[in-house]
């Protein structure tokens, strides 16, 4: 098919398959789920774009760009959106077939990369995206939105090992396990409110335990048919970029379902009491076990829940306030970095 062809179908094809996003928490498995549907026939997903995280808050915040070409040479300036390795000319003319918003430069973003592969479905995997789950369903008609969920004590685990989380803050252990929780909350408020035509749960243990079964379930719900090539890691896939390779270069692999439950042979019981005080709760909601404080001692416990304080929802926005008055003094001993806020 020419080209031109290709853009003159392209509106259609949009309006017959209708783009999926895929979110969760940071290392829960997003990645290999992106991995595994790209390498299928007709669906094409690109590295993630931040596109609602970073993008539009970094480069725009209240403001909005004027004009299409505005639009487009600020995406693709953007880092993230260029490691969609985008031609300016093709994008810019297939966006112009919508209307000129944020929405519409995401849609044309998307939809470009896959028609470049010659697929007929858009994915889109960023894992932050899912705070912003009503705007996207609203913004995509008919699109749909998969969460991956994974144990946060593997979670946590993972973080610790990535570079960008690499700091000296004290606080991080506890600040991943808040943010684990921060996202078990979205998901089952999500599962209670949206339809479940349009927001799906898959468990990152069954996808390694039971693949072909769960890949089955998935391209139903997106509307595809399960082809066993998702599963060969011959299969070649883009999703992620040369420079994010060294951490996630798992979801190239086969399938290691070693990986359930690795929390338990990677961390030390101090570790353990610690992320089951912050995350126990969470964790039993989401369908875990073994959450409990087994063996810790008493003075453990108290220590371990006095920790757990500000990290609270009615607690932690002043102890949000509190660290932000401490750095104008200059007393604050660390910093989050930039690649840390947003993780």
């Amino acid at each position: 098919m020419s080209n031109d062809s290709k853009y003159a179908a392209s509106k259609q094809i949009e309006q017959l398959f209708p783009a999926f996003f895929i979110v969760g928490a940071p290392r829960s498995g997003t990645t290999l789920l992106a991995s595994l549907l790209d390498r299928h026939s007709n669906i094409a997903i690109g590295p993630e774009s931040q596109f609602y995280t970073q993008f539009i808050p970094w480069n725009w915040g209240d403001r909005t760009p004027k004009t299409y070409e505005e639009f487009v040479d600020s995406a693709l300036a953007f880092k993230r959106i260029a490691d969609f390795g985008l031609d300016r000319d093709r994008l810019l003319r297939h966006f112009k077939l919508y209307e000129l918003s944020f929405a519409s430069l995401l849609r044309a973003i998307i939809e470009v990369y896959a028609i470049d592969r010659s697929k007929r479905r858009a994915g889109e995997k960023s894992p932050l995206h899912l705070e912003h789950v009503p705007v996207i369903l609203d913004q995509f008609p008919g699109s749909k939105v998969i969460y991956v969920l994974r144990d946060g004590r593997d979670v946590v685990r993972s973080l610790l090992d990535v570079p960008w989380a690499a700091s000296r803050n004290p606080r991080r252990f506890q600040r991943f396990c808040m943010r684990w929780n921060d996202a078990i909350e979205a998901m089952i408020h999500y599962e209670r409110t949206l339809p479940a035509d349009r927001f799906m749960i898959v468990k990152f243990e069954d996808l390694l335990g039971r693949p072909e079964a769960e890949l089955e379930k998935i391209c139903s719900f997106i509307g595809e048919e399960f082809e066993p090539g998702q599963l060969e890691p011959a299969q070649s896939s883009s999703v992620v970029p040369g420079w994010e390779k060294n951490w996630k270069n798992k979801a190239s692999e086969m399938l290691d379902p070693g990986r359930i439950e690795a929390w338990r042979k990677s961390s030390d019981q101090k570790q353990l009491w610690t992320m089951n005080s912050m995350m126990g709760n969470m964790l039993e909601r989401a369908g875990y076990s073994d959450t409990k404080l087994d063996g810790c001692p008493p003075l453990m416990r108290v220590k371990l829940f006095i920790q757990k304080i500000p990290y609270q929802k009615k607690v932690r926005k002043f102890s949000s306030l509190s660290l932000k008055l401490l750095k104008k003094l200059n007393l604050a001993k660390w910093q989050v970095p930039p690649e840390e806020r947003h993780a």
